[in-house]
């Protein structure tokens, strides 16, 4: 069993992402049961029930424990994670709201029955880095070369490729590893607040942990195109209003192609360190 989660809460707009991410999924994976469970943490649970979803309720209170004392929302996709392999049998696969699944992804989620993980993509090195968070990063680690994780120290391997954490896939297992990364990160962000600090958690332990396979050449995410996209899906959603779910899955795979295209946002065209990570460069 491969269960195939998604955090979708509070503001309409991840909602509306979610549910689009999950329907460019479901041209591949038409129903969930035996092989796929569909779980969605959500305070809406009327927007996935027609999708399959098995639903993991999100109340205020969930949501604090989840984003933990230093409140923290990243934080939540490692305690999601936690819960599902904890309640559920079978592997895990997080994804982020702003995916786009454009290819059958069967191929790429067998790679946990062999014990790999799975991340998004690579960004760069710790011992190279080339965008200001990974330098930021870097001289973070160099100051904190051993940090207490459980009742161990982890001594940080400098050399950590860094990737991309918008997929999340954890062999069923392992659930130690999500221990390991929910404790490096609140250490983290209770001393360098940075967006990123789940995902370079990530990054350490399944790299000292596993082979990481990359998603790219199956899901897109969509981070730094967002304004463009969230246009799409909102024009979309106005049309696909009343039709059944084979017609909004239809309807999806339409436009994954413009998705595939879409600009990015302005604020990013300047930035040569992000541009170069984008499937195209």
């Amino acid at each position: 069993m491969i269960n195939l989660i998604y955090l979708a809460h509070t503001d309409p707009r991840f909602i509306r992402q979610a549910r689009f991410s999950i329907l460019a999924l479901m041209e591949y994976i038409p129903e969930f049961r035996e092989d796929y469970r569909l779980i969605v943490f959500t305070d809406q649970a009327e927007s996935f029930l027609d999708l399959g979803a098995v639903i993991e309720p999100l109340d205020k209170a969930r949501i604090r424990e989840f984003r933990g004392l230093n409140d923290f929302v990243h934080r939540m996709k490692i305690r999601a994670l936690q819960e599902v392999m904890t309640t559920y049998t079978g592997h895990a696969v997080l994804l982020d709201s702003d995916n786009l699944t454009f290819k059958d992804p069967r191929q790429l989620f067998e790679k946990l029955v062999v014990g790999d993980s799975i991340l998004n993509q690579i960004e760069e090195r710790l011992d190279q880095p080339e965008s200001p968070l990974g330098k930021k990063f870097r001289r973070f680690f160099k100051k904190h070369p051993v940090i207490p994780v459980g009742s161990e120290e982890l001594k940080i391997p400098m050399d950590a490729v860094l990737w991309n954490a918008g997929v999340v896939g954890i062999p069923e297992g392992k659930k130690f590893m999500l221990d390991q990364v929910l404790a490096l990160c609140d250490y983290i962000y209770s001393r360098y607040q940075k967006h990123i600090a789940e995902q370079i958690s990530f990054n350490i332990i399944l790299g000292m942990n596993t082979q990481i396979q990359a998603g790219e050449a199956w899901i897109y995410h969509w981070f730094g195109h967002g304004q463009a996209i969230n246009r799409i899906i909102a024009d979309l959603f106005d049309q696909m209003e009343g039709k059944s779910v084979e017609e909004q899955i239809a309807a999806v795979a339409a436009v994954k192609e413009a998705v595939l295209q879409a600009p990015l946002n302005p604020d990013k065209l300047k930035k040569k360190w992000y541009v170069k990570w984008l499937p195209s460069s």
